[in-house]
């Protein structure tokens, strides 16, 4: 029985020793940072977005020196995108569900047009929301996210660099990157 018990169990070792190291442990990871310029000026606020080929999208905030940095993201060929129209001063906030749209997509205003009333309990939800949004925001900013929040028109004025909408789009934008393991540093140039 002894001599039938050591090959057996030389067998399932055998079998079990190919497999070591085969895990998701071993995938390797980069960091990355940099500047972010438009016309060789630094780009004061927005956000830089990295697209993996097939494992996802990771972010960063620019700082008002234009430096972003993400410090873990998989190695490989990245789509990488420019945002900053959450600081265009002409950029009208929508708030969602409060459009004067039912749910059919019919008119409030007119009868039968879907949906229904409620401009009251609207305007509350509404309120409701934006404060909702205004505390999250200063959340991040405490936590160390983002830029300081804009207080006037002109200070979005001076924060706000207008790209062409090819940088915000994944699948137009020109800029690329392949980042292997370990730091890289990636500066990219949004003319």
């Amino acid at each position: 029985m002894r001599r039938f018990l050591f090959p057996l169990a030389a067998l399932a070792v055998a079998g079990i020793l190919p497999l070591v190291g085969c895990g998701s442990g071993n995938q390797l990871t980069a960091r990355v940072s940099g500047t972010v310029k438009h016309k060789g000026a630094p780009i004061k606020a927005g956000a830089v977005s990295y697209y993996h080929e097939s494992l996802g999208v990771y972010n960063s905030v620019i700082n008002n020196k234009g430096e972003y940095e993400i410090e873990t993201l998989p190695a490989g060929n990245y789509s990488v995108t420019v945002d900053t129209n959450a600081y265009d001063p002409e950029r009208k906030v929508g708030t969602y569900g409060i459009d004067n749209k039912g749910a059919g997509g019919g008119d409030r205003q007119r009868p039968g047009g879907g949906g229904g009333g409620g401009g009251a309990n609207d305007k509350k939800q509404a309120k409701a929301q934006e404060k909702q949004k205004e505390e999250r925001a200063n959340t991040e900013r405490q936590g160390g996210f983002g830029p300081p929040a804009p207080k006037t028109k002109e200070e979005l004025k001076e924060m706000f660099t207008k790209l062409d909408d090819k940088y915000v789009d994944r699948n137009k934008t020109p800029l690329k990157a392949t980042l292997k393991n370990g730091k890289n540093e990636v500066n990219l140039d949004a003319d």
